[in-house]
């Protein structure tokens, strides 16, 4: 007998994570009960929540854990790994010469992206592209920009390691209208990420070439970032301030060259914003995210700025603090609540910067 496993994988707000299984089996002359399988990872059974039965296929759905999780942190280099969990699919009653092979399938939304690679005179990276079948109309577009820990060289991890993409996909989707681009930051041992001069230079290329080559609304350009990204983000929003209709930055701080960074071991570090970059944004939409007690990244990198902003008379920015204890397990990840619900996807589409103009000339 021969038995066909497939590992089905789809991306959830913690990251990628096997969460069925498909049986498929040959063989004519014995009989198969859905309830006699079961599957380990070492020496841990996995729990399955459903099963389902159609002809000679089997669906599992399993109850999600971390052995599950398609990614594994390296501390050292401080960047995720993609590494497949190992699950070994038993049978209680022995089978007669069997035979088991196995396939992982990703989330279909992979699918969909375009992986390309951009080379500009300094440096070579690489970036997922999805664009939504829409008609002439010209599209919104969006530039997500992830952390420290999916850094690589053309590889999905920036699409892997939340569902932030997904669920901008998955909007884009349903309204037949957008542009999403996922850029990667190469690796780098001192984890500067998207702070390293060629990147950010690099970053503002591919935003004008896909603005060209996708016939998008320049009133109608958005700007994601998470951790590093984010910094990222307040840094390019007060650098090209004209180029953004709306900018979502999670967990981060006003990056720029020449500040020196503050703050304490195991309370973040982050840097205080200047008055003129503050004046910078004041016409920008920012809606802000981050955690009171982010260890990663102080949440003064989020106040002082907000402050402000607000002290120059800017009253386009906002911000949503999540207190102690509200970010479980992990303090830094502000956007795992940002984004749960679409109230800040709503938000940001809804941004444009005719509307912006027209509030600021009234």
């Amino acid at each position: 007998m021969k038995i066909f496993v497939q590992y089905n994988r789809k991306i959830v707000s913690s990251g990628d994570f096997v969460v069925s299984a498909d049986i498929t089996y040959t063989g004519e002359n014995q009989e198969i009960k859905a309830d006699l399988f079961y599957f380990m990872i070492g020496e841990n059974r996995l729990t399955i929540k459903k099963i389902t039965e159609k002809n000679k296929q089997i669906h599992f759905d399993f109850n999600c854990n971390d052995q599950l999780s398609t990614l594994e942190f390296d501390m050292d280099k401080f960047v995720n790994v993609e590494k497949l969990p190992q699950i070994m699919v038993h049978y209680d009653i022995p089978l007669e010469d069997l035979e088991v092979e196995i396939s992982y399938k990703a989330d279909p939304i992979l699918n969909d992206f375009e992986h390309k690679v951009i080379q500009t005179n300094r440096i070579q990276f690489g970036y997922n592209l999805y664009s939504a079948d829409n008609s002439d109309a010209k599209s919104p577009l969006v530039i997500f920009l992830h952390g420290s820990g999916e850094r690589g060289f053309n590889n999905n991890l920036p699409l892997l390691a939340n569902d932030i993409p997904k669920k901008v996909y998955n909007y884009m989707k349903k309204t037949g209208s957008g542009v999403l681009v996922v850029p990667q930051t190469t690796w780098s041992a001192d984890m500067t990420g998207w702070f390293r001069a060629e990147f950010q230079e690099s970053l503002k290329q591919l935003i004008n070439k896909t603005i060209v080559e996708h016939k998008i609304d320049r009133n109608r350009v958005y700007l994601i970032g998470l951790s590093n990204g984010a910094s990222a983000s307040w840094y390019l929003a007060q650098k090209i301030p004209e180029m953004f209709a709306a900018v979502v930055p999670c967990s981060g701080y006003v990056y720029n060259e020449g500040k020196e960074f503050l703050g304490e071991k195991g309370q973040g570090r982050y840097m205080t914003p200047t008055d003129e970059e503050a004046k910078k944004l004041l016409n920008v939409p920012i809606w802000a995210f981050h955690g009171e007690n982010d260890p990663t990244v102080n949440v003064l990198g989020t106040k002082l700025i907000v402050d402000k902003i607000k002290k120059f008379g800017g009253n386009n920015v906002k911000e949503t603090i999540y207190p102690k204890g509200a970010l479980i397990p992990n303090p830094h990840a502000s956007w795992s609540l940002a984004f749960k619900e679409n109230d800040v996807i709503d938000w940001l589409f809804s941004q444009n910067k005719e509307k912006v103009l027209l509030t600021k000339n009234k």
